[in-house]
């Protein structure tokens, strides 16, 4: 993958709850902003959309991003902001195969639909 097909910016969220401190009854929930990062975001062939389909999985498209620390350490709990749409991480991301420190493969698939309001 060369970096300067990285064209589209997606934006990582991570889900946190806290306690208010007027009122340490009250909890917070919320998603805020883990990191922006630059990606190469390509939706699913219609080959891979089927088998996708066809093992029950609701894959729509994959986002590869340059290999951080912070990069790293996105997992399937956080969720992905692209084009105005929410994405949910479709398991682990993915490392390349060469030397693991390149680039990171993340599976989307379609976001929640209490995300969409």
């Amino acid at each position: 993958m060369e970096f300067g097909k990285l064209k589209h910016r997606i934006t990582v969220q991570k889900y946190t709850e806290s306690q208010d401190d007027n009122n340490p009854e009250y909890l917070t929930k919320e998603w805020i902003e883990y990191c922006t990062v630059w990606a190469d975001v390509q939706d699913l062939s219609t080959r891979d959309t089927l088998q996708a389909q066809s093992i029950g999985s609701t894959l729509q498209a994959r986002a590869v991003i340059r290999f951080s620390t912070q990069a790293a350490a996105i997992n399937s709990t956080m969720r992905i902001l692209f084009d105005s749409k929410f994405y949910q991480i479709n398991g682990d991301p993915k490392r390349d195969l060469h030397n693991r420190k390149t680039y990171i493969t993340i599976e989307l698939s379609e976001g929640l639909k209490e995300w969409m309001v």
